[in-house]
């Protein structure tokens, strides 16, 4: 194993940018768009807004953060892999871009006949911005990282799928009888639609074809019932596998092979059984993207509650803490 390669060493780093991650998306949500009437608003909270973001950023000294990840990335041959899979990454975050193209597109969807020329300087804050490049540029080794600290755990992540499984399973048996209750004529004026006789009551939690898509799709992630001395790396292929196609990358299969080739690897998968893990992920992938449409965001599929073993208590206060700081530093108070 490569120095700075413990599960101790990419957890703390995997915990900060997560945390950081958090942070940027706490603070986002605290501007609200619908309530910004001007140009001239949106002009300087975009730039108020920017400075606080950069100012968390520097407060918990990220720069250094992203320094060891990118070291460890290089080291690992990690970043030559991502390369080579067309998915850039980066921490050079475009704060001022991103609030800018926030605020521009909510104007733009809410305002019938939008003056784009009235506008013109918040959308030159952002032209050029790509949100889904942007958006992966910073996610993809945070993700990344996560899938290491995974398999460095040693923790064996198909009974926490399991454990998934039976949880929705029984959850759509109560939610099958929950609908029973709508052939009774009490429920026709909450009815949102009927297809082929079948009612049709519910989306995400509530519909029953999604929550057994989900069903289907983690069943795809139990790769085998045999427990042999590779167990964990295939899981970790599979992980790498379900990163890399959330973010569009060519040539998994490869890349996965390149990424199962770092030093902390500890046994060998051949390239047979990650085209193998491909094939029966990208199988599973077929029916969700049919369901959900092939733009489907970038979301992990999976979640395991100990890669998030800090205080949940704790965590969420941090985040309060520096959510208020924005707001008082962009003036956002009563909006």
């Amino acid at each position: 194993m490569k120095k700075n390669s413990s599960y101790e060493y990419i957890y703390d780093l995997y915990r900060k940018l997560d945390f950081f991650d958090s942070c940027m998306t706490y603070c986002l949500l605290e501007i609200n768009s619908s309530k910004i009437t001007t140009i001239s608003e949106a002009i300087d909270i975009t730039k108020k807004a920017s400075a606080a973001l950069q100012d968390i950023e520097n407060d918990l000294e990220m720069s250094c953060v992203f320094d060891k990840v990118n070291e460890f990335m290089d080291d690992n041959g990690i970043s030559r892999a991502l390369k080579k899979s067309g998915v850039v990454t980066g921490f050079d975050i475009p704060y001022q871009a991103i609030i800018a193209h926030k605020i521009f597109i909510y104007k733009s969807h809410s305002i019938d006949g939008l003056d784009k020329k009235e506008w013109k300087e918040l959308y030159d804050m952002f032209e050029g911005f790509n949100p889904p490049c942007s958006y992966s540029r910073f996610k993809i080794p945070v993700q990344i990282l996560a899938c290491i600290c995974r398999y460095l755990s040693g923790e064996d992540t198909s009974a926490t799928i399991k454990d998934e499984i039976n949880t929705l399973e029984e959850y759509k048996k109560k939610l099958e009888e929950l609908y029973a209750y709508h052939a009774n004529s009490a429920f026709r004026e909450f009815i949102s639609n009927s297809r082929e006789g079948r009612v049709i009551v519910g989306q995400g939690a509530f519909s029953l074809d999604a929550i057994q898509l989900r069903i289907d799709n983690l069943r795809a992630r139990i790769i085998t019932k045999r427990k042999d001395s590779t167990i964990l790396e295939r899981q970790l292929a599979i992980d790498f596998i379900d990163t890399l196609h959330r973010f569009n990358a060519r040539q998994i299969p490869s890349i996965v092979s390149m990424l199962m080739g770092c030093g902390f690897i500890k046994e060998f998968v051949d390239n047979r059984t990650i085209f193998r893990l491909w094939k029966s992920f990208n199988q599973s992938q077929v029916k969700l993207d049919k369901y959900y449409g092939a733009g489907r965001s970038a979301k992990s599929t999976t979640s395991y509650k100990y890669v998030y073993s800090d205080s949940v208590t704790e965590r969420i206060e941090s985040l309060k803490s520096f959510s208020y700081a924005f707001i008082q530093k962009v003036g956002l108070q009563g909006k």
